[in-house]
């Protein structure tokens, strides 16, 4: 039996689709262990009825918001991870998120410092641009 792919969400935008193909190939080529590689795009997550928010004329991308649901998406099982549709992975292997800065595993990120494990969402800096390694048991409904 083979073992169940590690979850990744990538947001996506309309107006940043190449961004999206272009990380997405990257996880994909670069992954260490299977992965799933799932776009997040807010329209289809409405019309699930899963994205209630009005469009917000103030947020940066259409995924501003819908990383938020990652917890949700993933079955509150297990650990998942979403990142921005403009990160190049050159190493993807989520044994390495509690051994490695992400900033050694994809071209996005400059600090160095160290995921805390002990927070659902370890974020480093909470920073929205980061990549979100995200506890999903650790998550509620």
């Amino acid at each position: 039996m083979s073992a169940k792919p590690f979850p990744v969400y990538v947001g996506w935008d309309s107006r940043e689709d190449i961004a999206y193909q272009a990380c997405r190939h990257s996880l994909l080529e670069r992954a260490t262990v299977p992965i799933s590689v799932t776009p997040l795009k807010q329209d289809e997550l409405s019309a699930r009825g899963l994205c209630h928010r009005p469009p917000d004329p103030l947020a940066s991308t259409e995924f501003t918001y819908t990383r938020f649901l990652v917890p949700h998406l993933a079955g509150h099982a297990g650990w998942a991870l979403f990142c921005d549709c403009d990160f190049l992975w050159v190493k993807f292997d989520p044994e390495h998120f509690t051994t490695t800065g992400f900033d050694q595993l994809c071209g996005k990120l400059t600090n160095q410092s160290q995921p805390n494990h002990g927070d659902i969402f370890a974020e480093r800096q909470r920073s929205l641009s980061d990549p979100l390694h995200c506890n999903c048991t650790e998550c509620y409904e």
